[in-house]
């Protein structure tokens, strides 16, 4: 009996220094850094945590705006050089009709001039027969049987009309000449006249495609305009999403450690056997 009295008092006094020395647990919702809860830090890490995410998202956004940005502007730029592509030909074309036209408009001259000559050629050929000469080959016969009366002898008037006969065929023959060449380079000229119309007509129908050409350019100018403000405009807002980004993550990673901190200072005490530190 007397033993097991004297185990009872030796295990309850081994227990009571035990019992003091016990880790013990005190949850301090508030830190000593900071007026407020783990809670509330959490729930503040929390909506950083959806900014951080909303942020992200307007960043994708703008990579995509970006990118299809990029990828309008090189298509404007390939119609763009397509664009001048058909207007360095059709300038080309341009310029090559003009100078055809400008040759024309010399042939056309030239024949005008060459008109002038062999009509004045034909006046002074006219001139030079004399009234007389033509008269006599207008009236033909009566002038013939006027002559003969003039005449010494049959011979005399013979040799006469032969003469006069083959001046007037010479001077016939002469004036047919000069009117068959005046004719020819009249057709010339109106050949060459035609040719310079239609020539003229094709160049109104290509000034009209180059101007249609060149108010596509100034459209596609505009677009890209457009595009490349819309870039920058992106390039700036990107840089500020991203500097509220860093500031953000700064802000995270601090409350992450305040509220490591405050839960590390949560727990108090200290342990002693047979917990001993």
């Amino acid at each position: 009996m007397l033993k097991r009295t004297i185990l009872i008092l030796l295990c309850f006094c081994l227990c009571i220094p035990f019992a003091a020395s016990a880790p013990h647990r005190e949850v301090t919702e508030v830190n000593a850094a900071s007026n407020t809860t783990i809670n509330q830090d959490k729930q503040q890490l929390a909506e950083l945590q959806n900014k951080l995410n909303n942020i992200k998202n307007n960043l994708s956004e703008l990579e995509k705006d970006k990118q299809n940005s990029n990828t309008l502007t090189q298509t404007l730029l390939e119609e763009k050089i397509q664009l001048e592509k058909e207007y360095t030909l059709i300038n080309d074309q341009v310029n090559t009709i003009s100078d055809i036209i400008t040759g024309y408009n010399s042939i056309i001259e030239t024949a005008e001039t060459d008109r002038a000559k062999m009509e004045a050629n034909l006046k002074k050929q006219l001139d030079d027969f004399g009234i007389v000469l033509v008269e006599l080959y207008k009236n033909g016969d009566d002038s013939k049987f006027e002559i003969f009366l003039r005449s010494d002898s049959y011979y005399s008037y013979i040799s006469y009309v032969e003469y006069m006969e083959q001046i007037l065929k010479s001077s016939d023959m002469m004036i047919e000449d000069i009117k068959a060449t005046i004719a020819g380079i009249e057709q010339r000229k109106q050949d060459h006249e035609e040719a310079k119309a239609k020539l003229e007509e094709k160049m109104g129908e290509l000034e009209v495609a180059k101007k249609e050409l060149e108010a596509k350019d100034k459209e596609l100018d505009e677009k890209l305009g457009e595009e490349r403000d819309k870039i920058e405009f992106t390039d700036k807002e990107k840089e500020e999403y991203k500097r509220q980004e860093e500031e953000l993550l700064k802000d995270i990673q601090k409350l992450q450690q305040q509220i490591k901190d405050k839960l590390a200072a949560s727990y108090t005490g200290s342990f002693s056997w047979p917990f001993a530190s």
